[in-house]
């Protein structure tokens, strides 16, 4: 797990499709991930919401993680 890169684990509170905890056990194997949690998304609108699309990109640019906060979708 020392030669795994940063990663972003992006999740949505509400997501019917995932479990909740599948973020937190992909990041104990992961030391490098940063979990993102979100609420009012579900498991696709997740995916094109613009608070997490330009979260990724500041992870993909190097932008120091909690620069811009994420908006709680309700």
């Amino acid at each position: 797990s020392e030669d795994l890169p940063e990663a972003i684990l992006i999740y949505d509170e509400g997501d019917r499709e995932v479990p909740t905890d599948s973020a937190a056990r992909v990041a104990a194997c992961w030391p490098a991930a940063e979990i993102v949690s979100t609420a009012g998304y579900d498991h696709f609108r997740v995916l094109w919401a613009s608070e997490t699309v330009l979260r990724a990109v500041d992870f993909l640019s190097g932008k120091p993680a909690g620069e811009r906060e994420l908006a709680r979708h309700r």
